[in-house]
């Protein structure tokens, strides 16, 4: 038995609210979901730049992202605030590592820089 209620429950069913809310996060999360690969293809381009390994993680960390914003439009209709929730503890702890890895990535650019 799920205790929970959809979230539409908490915005009254209205409507407007609803569809301008789905639009938002919907457009959020396309975004989200193309700028990663753009990322990672612009590897192709400028492979010293920036490390590798720090693209992949600000791009993990946006795909993440993205995946909140689909799982808050679900949560509209299905009350499964327990996979909403889980996917924001990955989220965290991907944006964890990629602030942990900025400074070294910084380092190691400012010595390319250098030379």
């Amino acid at each position: 038995m799920n205790v929970f209620t959809p979230h539409g429950f908490c915005l009254a069913w209205d409507p407007a609210v609803l569809w301008l809310t789905i639009a938002g996060d919907a457009g959020i999360a396309f975004a989200y979901f193309g700028i990663p690969f753009m990322l990672l293809l612009s590897l192709r381009w400028r492979q010293h730049a920036v490390p590798w390994w720090l693209t992949l993680i600000f791009a993990l960390f946006i795909l993440a992202c993205g995946l909140s914003h689909v799982a808050a439009i679900v949560t509209l209709w299905y009350p499964w605030y327990w996979v909403e929730a889980i996917e924001k503890a990955v989220t965290a702890a991907i944006s964890l590592v990629a602030l942990y890895m900025l400074p070294v990535a910084m380092m190691h650019i400012r010595e390319l820089q250098k030379r």
